[in-house]
């Protein structure tokens, strides 16, 4: 069937740049602008407006100001490599988003994931954003691991299945 591609964005010099799937982190968005800070592998859904401006704006997954679909899995950008980002209404210094491919996943408290399991993104409350267990989801767990501990920095690697347009 061949190599599939996709358009990444993240290259100054040459634009738009052609990434294998085999890479992992295809399907980008480079940058999006985060209305709230955010941290690497939450879930993010894009902000409901029909305004053209907006197409990049994005609230964590599950705010009342955005479209009720999964976006996607916010990734590192930015100068410095950090998990917490600050919001961000321009465009340098933003947050990546992985809509699609092999993402960090920041895991809600108390989660132990294994394998092959689903996982769904938390809707609200303290650990909005983050992703937990489910009989069924937009990703799975590449990676065994245990947060039982209740870590906020852990990270897990899933396949991202967004549920949005």
């Amino acid at each position: 069937m061949g190599t599939f591609t996709t358009l990444d964005g993240q290259s100054p010099v040459d634009g738009s740049v052609a990434q294998p799937v085999a890479a992992g982190r295809y399907g980008m968005l480079d940058p999006i602008r985060q209305q709230a800070a955010v941290v690497i592998g939450q879930a993010f859904s894009f902000k409901d407006s029909t305004n053209p401006a907006d197409r990049l704006s994005v609230y964590l997954y599950g705010d009342p100001l955005a479209r009720p679909e999964l976006g996607g899995v916010i990734a590192q950008d930015g100068n410095a490599p950090t998990m917490s980002i600050a919001a961000a209404t321009g465009d340098s210094d933003c947050a990546t988003g992985i809509f699609s491919g092999y993402a960090p996943v920041l895991l809600a408290p108390g989660e132990v994931v294994k394998r092959g399991q689903h996982l769904t993104p938390i809707a609200v409350g303290a650990n909005q954003g983050s992703w937990r267990v489910a009989a069924a989801g937009p990703a799975k767990s590449r990676q065994y691991f245990d947060n039982s501990g209740g870590s906020e920095a852990v990270l897990i690697s899933a396949d991202l299945f967004p549920i949005s347009d």
